[in-house]
């Protein structure tokens, strides 16, 4: 396979990834792959990810090899299984490795992985860095932590009015991803 056929079907194969047609983009992934074309394993542990039936073993597998290659959405995969798995531990070695890489989004599962194994000061550590970066979920958690006084009296109201501004951006952010409850009500 040349160069130019290579990108073509590397093309084709992220169309049909895109379009939930996994079984014929891994096929199409896996040739590249023995041709020596890619880096692919991302996709491929995407794929094993997301079909049915789920292959979370080989899902794992190709996640780590892209992690090696410094793909990053694979180590915020890699730390989404492993903490799935119960190894927090592991979990918080990828979202970590992941932000280090420039992934701000990984610190929300970083700090609900911390705060799961209770390192309390790591865990708001990263609790304030994911609502600094402004992710709703992580404001909307700040902002209950700091209604509950644990911040402080004076961080009450502060805590009451961060909810408030925060609550159109935490609609958005359920509807995309809980699409199906937000169109049942």
């Amino acid at each position: 396979m040349d160069r130019e056929t290579a990108a073509r079907n590397g093309e084709e194969a992220y169309r049909l990834l895109a379009a939930g047609r996994y079984e014929q983009a891994l096929a199409i992934y896996l040739e590249l792959a023995q041709n020596g074309y890619g880096p692919v394993s991302a996709q491929l542990g995407y794929i094993y990810d997301h079909m049915r039936p789920r292959d979370v073993e080989r899902a794992k597998h190709h996640y780590a090899a892209a992690v090696e290659q410094g793909d990053v959405y694979a180590m915020y995969a890699l730390g989404g299984l492993t903490a799935a798995e119960g190894n927090l531990a592991g979990a918080v070695f990828y979202y970590d490795r992941a932000i280090r890489a420039g992934d701000t989004q990984c610190y929300y599962p970083l700090y609900l992985a911390l705060r799961k194994l209770g390192a309390t000061r790591e865990a708001k550590a990263a609790l304030d860095a994911a609502a600094a970066h402004g992710n709703p979920f992580a404001i909307r958690d700040q902002s209950l932590r700091r209604l509950s006084g644990k911040d402080g009296f004076a961080n009450v109201f502060y805590g009451a009015a961060q909810y408030i501004r925060n609550l159109p951006a935490l609609m958005r952010a359920q509807r995309e991803i809980y699409p199906e409850r937000s169109r049942r009500g």
